[in-house]
């Protein structure tokens, strides 16, 4: 598989919830096989940052390809460059199977364009959970709980978390069935990667909250039967903690030199990334159909 890039189009006008919204697309990339299959599954990554030592827009998408793709010929996936104002429009929904919204500097709570579009979005999506399901990471999370009406503050203890840490299922797991054939039968708690400043206060109407750690209470949360949201990041790995985020966030002042040991001591410890990862792709696939 590789990465081809699409185009680059001019600005053009689209409606969107019939209002009218301008919107700056920027690159688009599609991963794929040469092979031409036609009966593909179509996924979306919808990238909310562009730093440059992340490699840029491509790169946060990739690291979402690695984690849930599946490097196969019938899967198609597309990056979405959204913090520079490429939002999937709402027939996308019909056209991908699933999207997934990445984690971000920004609070779901800034009043800019493209959050308020993807804001839109995701609102959209919540009243048709028979067209394409969504998966929020980290700040994706925060958005779709901004969204659909719940609260997004910043974190209980008013520190920034930067860690591993146990994150414990509901012991009467109600949520999608994928996912609880993964981990809703767990006796042990599952260790994820975290490393957020805000979460999910209080949840939106409708939306039931799935897992709990000691920093966040809403850590896996089902907010629609086609849309779910998890605080901690499936799709980051060691290194990219010891390479990029601890420095970055030390060197920024958010984490001090107990926290930075505290979190190397941490990452260290054996990790369920990939079983998280695949629990939520199996929901984005609809594998409980």
């Amino acid at each position: 598989m590789k990465i081809i890039p699409l185009c680059s189009f001019p600005l053009f006008v689209h409606t969107f919830m019939r209002r009218a919204i301008t919107t700056a697309v920027g690159r688009r990339f599609k991963m794929t096989s040469n092979t031409g299959s036609c009966h593909r599954t179509r996924y979306g990554v919808l990238v909310c940052d562009n730093a440059e030592n992340w490699g840029g827009f491509a790169g946060i998408g990739k690291r979402f390809i690695d984690a849930f793709g599946n490097n196969s010929d019938l899967e198609e996936w597309h990056v979405f460059a959204v913090c520079e104002g490429e939002v999937p429009l709402v027939k996308d929904l019909d056209t991908f199977n699933g999207f997934f919204i990445s984690g971000s500097p920004r609070s779901a709570n800034d009043n800019i364009k493209w959050i308020n579009d993807l804001k839109k979005f995701v609102s959209f999506a919540a009243l048709n959970s028979s067209k394409a399901r969504i998966v929020g990471v980290c700040f994706g999370h925060q958005l779709i709980g901004a969204a659909l009406g719940g609260k997004v503050t910043a974190n209980p203890s008013q520190k920034f978390v930067l860690q591993s840490e146990e994150v414990k299922t509901d012991k009467n797991f109600q949520g999608n069935e994928a996912i609880k054939k993964i981990i809703g039968n767990l006796d042990e708690p599952l260790r994820l990667l975290e490393c957020h400043g805000e979460c999910v206060a209080a949840l939106p109407p409708g939306a039931q909250s799935l897992a709990s750690s000691a920093t966040c209470q809403h850590e896996l949360i089902q907010f629609t039967e086609n849309i779910i949201g998890i605080q901690a990041h499936p799709e980051f790995s060691v290194q990219d903690y010891k390479e990029l985020l601890i420095p970055d966030l030390f060197n920024a002042g958010k984490i001090d030199e107990n926290g930075k040991r505290l979190c190397e001591e941490s990452i260290g410890q054996s990790l369920d990334s990939a079983k998280m990862a695949a629990a939520l792709k199996k929901f984005a696939s609809k594998e409980d159909n």
